[in-house]
Formats: C-alpha cells, structure tokens, sequence
C-alpha cells in the first residue's frame, strides 16, 4: 500500500483526496486532524473515507473529514506502517452509533446483528414490509423492545406532521418480516390502543426518552406497532 503524508490545511476529504491523487497511486493519506471524529490522533485516512487510527494498537472506525478547519500535520513512517497492518487485520465497518437507514440495513445483515444491533443504548431490529404502491420489500432498522414474545416498535418520525412510509404500509398490508440479529420472523402487526399503549410508549420512552419530545412537536398520535409472530 502506498501512502501520502500531508503537512497542509484543507477544507474537506475531497480536498485531501484530490492532492493526494495528484501525488500519485495512492490508498490514504497519513495525517493529524482535530475533527470531532478522530480528536487530534494520528491516523491514515483512506480515499474512501475511512480513519484509522495509528497510536495505540487500536482501530478508530468513522468518516474523518466533514467538518470545514481541520488541521494537518505529518506521522511518521513507522505509524503509517502501524495503521496499514491494523486496516488489513481489521474490518472496516462504521462505529454502530453511526449507522443510519440503509448502511445500517446493510450491516446489520452482513454481521447478523453483530454490528447494529446495539444502536446508542437501544436495540434495533430490521422490519420489512410491502410497499403499499410498488408492492416491492422495503426495510427499515427500528428501535424495539419485547414485551413477551411480542416485540413493539414505535411509528415516530421524529415528531412529523404523518406517519412514516412503514407504517402506511402496514396499514396496508400488516404481514411483515423482522430480522433479530440472525432471526428472520414473520409477523404480524397491530397498533396498540388505550391502556396497552400508554404501558407500551413508556416501555418504549425508557430506553428513547426523545420519543416524548417528538410526540409534544406533533398534533397526531404517534403509533406504538406490536410485532406477533405468525
């Protein structure tokens, strides 16, 4: 692997990427920033996006340079030779608490749950149902909790004036699919009502306190989903 190392200012990772290539046939860039993501370390970033993390035996995982004002400075060869052995021995795959929609989906599948399925002290499970229009799988990673052997999910949006597209669907069609890490579970959803719901939305609200604060933004009732198994 070839590496390039950058005493420059540069604005943004398409920035470091452009010099980087215009010195050559080049996998990263060994450098030192001061963005939120790699606080000041010395790393490598590769030219996909990566940052690695060159001190410390160990792999800081994240897009490194989307924040305008990083600083960079030279790491000397023996550290860029320290964070290409660790990019080869380790996989990268994004921290969990920066999964989002369809990388998290990916992910999660590709680890069985291994990575995303602890999300920001939660746990997520990947629900698939029908589109109501195309009639196509559409999946989307959601925070749950169990209440038996049922699992709930809560239809928030955060805070949006409508519900989100999964759950018109099961309006539509409540037949749907869930992945638990490894376990792919047809189910069968249900909106909670009453008593039931308001034991549920705190149940839910324990573990995501902002589900209170999105349901105070919002005019309509935020539906909390019962999963059954079929």
């Amino acid at each position: 692997m070839h590496v390039f190392t950058s005493t420059q200012h540069l604005e943004d990772l398409a920035s470091l990427g452009r010099l980087a290539r215009q010195a050559g046939d080049l996998d990263g860039v060994a450098h030192t920033c001061s963005c939120c993501c790699c606080d000041g370390r010395d790393h490598v970033c590769l030219l996909g996006g990566e940052a690695i993390e060159a001190r410390g035996g160990r792999v800081v995982i994240g897009v490194a340079h989307e924040v305008p004002g990083a600083n960079y400075g030279p790491v000397s060869s023996g550290q860029q030779d320290r964070a290409f052995s660790l990019a080869r021995l380790r996989p990268m795959v994004p921290a969990d608490d920066q999964l989002f929609g369809a990388e998290h989906v990916r992910v999660y599948r590709e680890t069985a749950g291994e990575s995303g399925y602890h999300w920001r002290g939660t746990t997520i499970l990947l629900l698939t149902t029908t589109g109501r229009s195309s009639g196509e799988p559409r999946t989307t990673p959601l925070i749950h909790r169990t209440d038996g052997d049922r699992w709930v999910i809560v239809a928030s949006k955060g805070g949006a004036s409508n519900h989100p597209a999964w759950y018109e669907n099961l309006q539509a069609d409540p037949h749907a699919t869930i992945e638990v890490k490894g376990d792919q579970i047809p189910v069968v959803a249900s909106t909670a009502a009453g008593e039931e719901r308001a034991r549920l939305w705190s149940l839910m609200a324990d573990v995501w306190p902002a589900y209170d604060d999105y349901q105070r933004k919002t005019d309509r009732e935020i539906p909390v989903v019962v999963l059954t198994r079929r």
